[in-house]
């Protein structure tokens, strides 16, 4: 059983694990009517929907959570509980250590979340994303596994992906996104920056996954501006369920740094300028934005510099050496076997209750 939900960035690894296993024998547990339900329905994941009042600073709340959440685990019985991150997997892991079914729990970022952190001692093993984050955690049940990810982003093309949005293959795509909730801030710079972008660079297009917020402002761009070069060349869009097809479209990426994202593009290893969310928790996505840089993998941004993204694309898209170097650097910290590690932990605790490294 799956266990994660809140924000993409837990939701998709469990459906990247889901859709790897066979679909008769996993089951993803999250809220009642939040995002995980809408993308465990699109993804033809059977869900198992909680009504949770969350936890906030009242712990009368989160013992009645958890109870309930152990009902319906003591009712499905899962042979194996993975969190992917989120209140409801923090529910469901201290439920399932009660009727001790094995645990895991997945963390995605260089620096861990404070509640993987508090539930290290009470699971049976850890998967972690990035090497920095083996030091958070008791040596001896971590392992550097990855962040799941889906089989499209791996497997998708490019010609048919720049087919799609009637891109030629010779052009140069540069994709901006925010996460699975879009970022206002890179949004407007990306409006600003976008006639500097199309007048410099020729053959460069732009797709851009606005969000549905500023959508709008984006079709105006697309349809109201006097630039021919803007109805040509740029393709906005609210949301793309199929990622694969975006990345394989790109050449270069701007994006926020969250853990699935740096996945994404790493495992197909394109360069990126990420430009860290700089409100998370603990500052958690600028740790993974330099974890990546001081390897080469990236250009990092900060959001209060967007002001200078014209410049710090055009620089990137204007230096192939660079771009090479830096998708070379890129896909050297890809794990697209990520997934399959994480069943293999998996199993190993069913089996072997973690022999298996």
């Amino acid at each position: 059983m799956l266990a994660g939900g809140g924000t993409g960035g837990h939701i998709y690894p469990a459906l990247a694990i889901a859709e790897a296993a066979s679909s008769d024998e996993v089951r993803f547990i999250g809220e009642f009517g939040g995002m995980a339900e809408r993308l465990a329905a699109h993804a033809g994941v059977a869900f198992v929907p909680l009504t949770h009042r969350h936890f906030g600073r009242n712990p009368l709340v989160l013992i009645a959570d958890i109870k309930r959440t152990l009902l319906h685990l003591r009712w499905w019985r899962p042979d194996v509980l993975i969190g992917t991150g989120g209140y409801v997997a923090a529910c469901a892991v201290w439920s399932g250590r009660w009727l001790k079914i094995p645990t895991l729990i997945l963390d995605f970022n260089a620096l861990p979340g404070r509640t993987n952190r508090r539930l290290a001692s009470r699971v049976d093993k850890i998967g972690v994303s990035f090497e920095e984050a083996l030091a958070y955690f008791p040596k001896e049940k971590t392992v550097l596994t990855g962040t799941p990810v889906r089989r499209a982003v791996l497997t998708a093309e490019r010609e048919p992906a720049r087919a799609r949005w009637n891109i030629p293959l010779d052009a140069h795509v540069l994709v901006v996104f925010g996460g699975s909730q879009a970022a206002q801030s890179i949004n407007r710079a990306t409006f600003a920056a976008l006639p500097q972008w199309l007048d410099r660079h020729e053959n460069l297009y732009v797709i851009h996954l606005c969000g549905e917020r500023d959508e709008p402002q984006a079709q105006r761009l697309l349809h109201e501006t006097h630039n021919a070069q803007c109805t040509t060349r740029y393709r906005p869009m609210a949301f793309c369920h199929d990622m694969g097809d975006v990345l394989a479209a790109a050449d270069v990426v701007l994006c926020r740094a969250g853990g699935v994202s740096i996945a994404e593009i790493t495992a197909r290893g394109l360069p990126a300028i990420l430009v860290p969310y700089p409100h998370a928790m603990d500052n958690h996505q600028e740790h993974n934005a330099r974890a990546l840089e001081r390897r080469g993998a990236c250009v990092v941004l900060l959001d209060r510099d967007l002001h200078r993204i014209a410049d710090a694309v055009s620089a990137l898209l204007t230096d192939e050496a660079k771009l090479h170097q830096i998708a070379d650097a890129s896909r050297a910290q890809g794990k697209p076997d990520a997934t399959e590690r994480v069943l293999t932990l998996a199993q190993s605790l069913v089996i072997g209750r973690g022999t298996v490294q």
